[in-house]
């Protein structure tokens, strides 16, 4: 199975301008290669005279046997940790659709992740000959 990372982010408008807080929601939606599914979510806050000054953060992490799962176990303990809802979703909805773009294209491809080695072993296994 085609592993897969993909990330969407969310911030408040002018929020890293001189003199203005900020708040930003950064997501990462991640496929290992088995096939487990794992959604971080990072939350982070604080205000920007010259630079950024980080005045906290909020760090969960989703896990699941499909993108759903682990969406809605992460949306929860977001939720238990208080994270901003409103940039959560748009974040979230933006990685969890690039997520679930990328392993369709993965099942349109089965032996995208069978190297070229096993391939040729596999034709040798059934005494054919690979063209070149």
């Amino acid at each position: 199975m085609k592993a897969i990372k993909v990330t969407g982010n969310r911030s408040n408008e002018y929020g890293h301008s001189p003199g203005s807080g900020y708040r930003d929601i950064d997501v990462t939606i991640a496929r290992s290669p088995s096939g487990r599914w794992s959604v971080e979510i990072l939350e982070t806050w604080g205000s920007t005279q010259i630079d950024d000054e980080e005045e906290g953060r909020k760090r969960v992490f989703g896990r699941g046997n499909s993108l759903d799962d682990a969406v809605r176990d992460a949306r929860d303990k977001a939720a238990a940790a208080k994270i901003d809802t409103e940039y959560l979703v748009q974040a979230l909805s933006a990685a969890e659709a690039q997520a679930a773009e990328e392993a369709e294209k993965g099942e349109e491809t089965p032996l995208a992740d069978v190297s070229t080695g096993a391939l040729e072993a596999e034709l040798a296994r059934r005494k054919c000959a690979a063209k070149t």
